[in-house]
């Protein structure tokens, strides 16, 4: 079962603009007409309960948001890139790898999280028209998309665990929890032996509680291990132990659970046995009052039934069940950036780092001197050619702005 991966998620390229002038029978002099690209598409998760682990993304190492057109003459804008939408499990959190961030986490049904934003759409040339240029020459480029290295952790939303062998006692504790609400002790749950993590959910006293069972058939913490992301959001651990007294370590297990939950309190960890003649027992009774439990199996297993009903009911800070722990953002489309110039000299030249330039500079005819003349005044609109001569630009000095590369004039 996948509950961590990394990956990469790539917002969508904008669309270009278009240059181009309106050409009609009578209208010699139409003026410009080239329209905006798109808005790039963006990479986003939703939430949904028809899965349960991070399998289907595994073994991608980047997935992608679809670019968005270019822009049309006779000023129609490009059509939006598509949205790459991901349907991840309940309690997905995901996180930034290169800055640590929790960038959100997917915990209601339809939830969607915005991982990769799209880059925002190139401006046609109609956009640069003014009262002095009429014919503009210039265009953008589309800006890219948001590139994020991510971590994606399950940590399923199961208010009550239960840990154990599927053959054994476990399925039948499980059968019992489930059945609550249908007066049926007898009937059977539905159980897939192919599937290792399982979710129902049960209403004890009005409030509703989500019950997992997780196949698990060593008790020790090396297997625990494997199961972890699985547990660390259970606020009742219910582990049946079917081993023999030498091959448990109860101490080391009820303190490894503990410290590795999500949680600032312990979760409340009930360990099942046919015997209660168990090495730890003494452990036990010194941890009984806190977090720890440990109770007789019975045949039809009303006892831990009735444990479970108690320890569900007095949950400390029973609100949190299901409160969410982060903000979420809300998919937004792409914003224009904001207009900062950096220059830097180095052996070559002068490199200016604006991606409204860099991205204006690109679609231009530079063969054409009137194309340079008003990419030259809108650079001295956004502040590069000041910044260019602060730096200390000279005539003949090689400027490059993104991929293009200049000689001063």
């Amino acid at each position: 079962m996948e509950t961590e991966i990394n990956i990469t998620f790539q917002g969508g390229t904008g669309g270009n603009g278009c240059i181009s002038f309106r050409r009609e029978k009578y209208v010699p002099k139409g003026g410009p007409d080239g329209g905006d690209g798109g808005f790039g598409g963006s990479v986003i998760l939703k939430g949904t309960t028809a899965e349960y682990d991070l399998r289907k993304i595994k073994g991608r190492n980047i997935i992608k948001a679809a670019r968005g057109e270019e822009g049309k003459s006779r000023k129609k804008t490009g059509k939006a890139g598509e949205n790459n939408i991901i349907n991840v499990p309940l309690g997905t959190r995901v996180s930034d790898t290169v800055t640590g961030k929790i960038i959100g986490e997917i915990m209601e049904e339809g939830e969607q999280l915005l991982v990769a934003q799209g880059g925002v759409y190139g401006k046609g040339n109609t956009r640069f028209s003014t009262s002095r240029n009429k014919i503009p020459l210039l265009a953008e480029t589309g800006g890219p998309g948001e590139e994020k290295k991510v971590v994606m952790e399950l940590f399923p939303l199961v208010d009550i665990c239960v840990m154990g062998d599927l053959s054994g006692y476990a399925k039948s504790i499980f059968e019992s929890i489930t059945n609550i609400n249908r007066g049926q002790q007898n009937e059977e749950v539905n159980i897939a032996p192919h599937s290792p993590f399982q979710v129902r959910e049960v209403e004890l006293n009005w409030t509703k509680y989500q019950i997992g069972l997780i196949s698990f058939s060593n008790n020790n913490v090396d297997q625990l291990q494997e199961s972890l992301n699985l547990i660390k959001r259970a606020k009742v651990i219910i582990l049946v132990l079917e081993l023999d007294e030498v091959d448990i370590n109860i101490e080391n297990i009820a303190q490894f659970l503990a410290s590795n939950t999500i949680y600032t309190r312990s979760p409340e960890i009930t360990f099942i046995k046919e015997e209660l003649d168990l090495s730890g027992e003494e452990y036990i009774e010194q941890k009984q009052a806190e977090y720890v439990s440990l109770i007789q199996y019975e045949k039809e297993s009303e006892n831990i039934i009735r444990h479970i009903k108690e320890k569900a009911i007095n949950i400390l800070n029973k609100e949190f069940l299901y409160k969410k722990q982060l903000e979420q953002n809300n998919v937004i489309h792409a914003t224009e950036e904001k207009n900062i110039t950096k220059v830097e000299k180095n052996s070559e030249g002068y490199v200016v780092f604006n991606s409204r330039a860099e991205r204006l500079v690109v679609l231009p005819d530079q063969r054409s001197f009137a194309a340079r003349i008003q990419l030259r005044k809108e650079l001295n609109t956004m502040g590069v050619i000041d910044a260019l001569e602060k730096a200390g630009v000279k005539q003949g000095d090689n400027v490059k702005i993104g991929k293009k590369e200049f000689i001063w004039e």
